[in-house]
């Protein structure tokens, strides 16, 4: 009888032996993933070579074995670059998911020997890329020069909608309803102010309580956006009519025609004083009611942040204001991120 391994009730059994196992030809590998995802997220070939430290030549080829070995088209080419394929969404859907878990493996794995590297993909809120996103920047590269950094702007939903996707590690996002599978945490109170054109130098920037708004000519985002929808919700509790007669979704138009007309607009008090330092702007605060945006984080419940994305975190939280003199708040809740994992 050949030797076996004895079993619990002392009989005997043959060890099984693995076979090697054969590689299909035109089997996937991660290389062709991360080929994909990056074509993917870059839309065109020479950033995506540049990206990935390659020649064109060799990203193309990488996608052509992938279509070949799914006999799906991934990408059509036009005057803008490349366009993904219906197939492309949902393989990216599918595979950037376990790339990120694999990333952070990869990244946990280094912890041990010390060492800080891997790359971090993180959504920042319009707002949020206007005031802060610089100086965490610059002082999270400072510490960290082998973490790669990836930046997203768009707005609040958007970003939640990437978090939960797997296309960002966490969000800097206004607070939003609670979404299955999404963590939140809270991180400050920030104040929105009114910021007009300064008439001369030196006036005074008095309050202005919220009814008069409705007296004004004001520039304001549209209704998606998380500003307006606390504008509008104060507005509706003291039955004010604010019709706005333009609408602008992005922050640097928005301060550039207060800037040069008698418009109006109302944003958040960092973001506000901030661009005050640069244009001819007054910032104004409002009364009668107050108003304040709270921001979070959000990362998805079940991927914790790694060292690199705590780290860059704990980057963001540094340049919030400490007290009401800049317009913000931080509440107990807004500790380093390292502390505040825990609590949702």
């Amino acid at each position: 009888m050949a030797r076996g391994v004895p079993t619990p009730c002392g009989a005997a059994r043959r060890t099984p032996q693995p076979h090697p196992r054969r590689k299909t030809e035109g089997e996937v590998n991660l290389r062709q993933l991360q080929f994909f995802v990056c074509l993917y997220e870059e839309r065109n070939v020479t950033r995506a070579a540049a990206r990935l430290h390659v020649v064109q030549p060799a990203v193309s080829m990488q996608i052509r074995q992938l279509e070949k070995r799914f006999g799906v088209a991934l990408f059509e080419r036009n005057a803008r670059g490349m366009v993904p394929t219906a197939a492309a969404h949902a393989m990216y859907r599918l595979y950037q998911p376990i790339l990120l878990d694999l990333d952070n493996a990869q990244e946990r794995m280094f912890e041990l020997s010390g060492k800080l590297l891997g790359h971090i993909a993180v959504g920042v809120i319009p707002s949020v890329a206007h005031s802060i996103l610089a100086g965490a920047l610059s002082r999270f590269c400072k510490r960290f020069p082998d973490v790669e950094v990836k930046v997203d702007m768009a707005y609040s939903g958007t970003l939640v909608e990437w978090v939960a996707g797997g296309e960002l590690d966490f969000a800097v996002v206004n607070r939003t309803r609670r979404r299955s599978g999404i963590v939140a945490h809270a991180l400050t109170q920030e104040e929105l102010v009114l910021v007009q054109r300064r008439g001369r130098i030196g006036a005074p920037a008095e309050p202005i309580p919220f009814r008069q708004l409705g007296k004004l000519k004001l520039v304001l985002p549209s209704r998606p956006h998380g500003l307006r929808m606390i504008v509008d919700e104060a507005a509706e509790r003291l039955e004010l009519d604010l019709s706005p007669p333009i609408e602008i979704d992005a922050m640097n138009p928005t301060l550039t025609l207060v800037a040069r007309s008698e418009f109006a607009a109302i944003l958040p008090a960092v973001a506000a004083r901030t661009a005050a330092q640069q244009l001819p702007l007054v910032v104004r605060r409002i009364v009668e009611p107050s108003l304040a945006r709270e921001l979070v984080y959000v990362h998805r419940e079940k991927r914790p942040l790694g060292a690199a994305a705590s780290k860059l975190l704990e980057a963001l939280v540094e340049e919030l204001p400490r007290d009401d003199s800049a317009g913000g708040r931080r509440p107990p809740s807004a500790r380093a991120p390292s502390e505040a994992l825990g609590s949702a």
